[in-house]
């Protein structure tokens, strides 16, 4: 009865916030990968300076993904998640502070770290509130979201300003704004 509904519309609240965060999460990492190879070609950086400012991010993934479990472990979904998201912020802020490709492929690899968190608690999450009769579908959804992020990310591209203090905060407010719906 009423009960079951009830635990239905939570379930249900529980995961379009999830799909709402990760589709911030989505457009700003979506927007950062190929932002950060255009701004460093901008800002003078050698083929190779990229190339290794690229593989700090997924050498941060790689971590993450192998530390984040014991984090939410640790900490649960909810806290989890606020932190990671706080973590990639800084580095996505910290672009403009210093313009040098190993400085670059640091904070890349911090986020980088953060990003296979925040996807490691969402997944997680979805597979704890999804059962085993609708999964598949939920997966789906998820895919989905997470495609219609990146192509929101793609067009962001355009309009952004390379190497611009102002598109970097941009890019952060959206990784802020991946919080709101989780932890509300």
């Amino acid at each position: 009865g009423a009960i079951t509904k009830g635990n239905k519309m939570r379930t249900l609240l529980s995961l379009s916030a999830l799909l709402l965060s990760i589709l911030f999460v989505q457009i700003s990492a979506g927007v950062l990968r190929p932002f950060d190879s255009i701004s460093g070609q901008i800002l003078g950086f050698s083929s190779v300076e990229i190339g290794l400012v690229a593989s700090g991010h997924f050498l941060g993934f790689l971590i993450g993904c192998t530390v984040s479990p014991k984090l939410i472990t640790q900490s649960g979904h909810t806290t989890a998640f606020a932190a990671l998201v706080g973590l990639a912020t800084i580095a996505i802020i910290a672009h403009p502070l210093e313009t040098a490709p190993i400085f670059w492929t640091v904070i890349r690899a911090v986020a980088g770290f953060a990003l296979a968190g925040c996807y490691t608690v969402a997944e997680s999450w979805l597979q704890a509130k999804s059962a085993n009769t609708n999964r598949a579908r939920v997966f789906s959804v998820y895919r989905m979201v997470d495609l219609a992020g990146q192509m929101c990310a793609n067009a962001m591209i355009a309009v952004l300003i390379p190497a611009s203090y102002v598109s970097y905060n941009i890019i952060a407010i959206l990784m802020c704004l991946s919080m709101m719906p989780l932890t509300l």
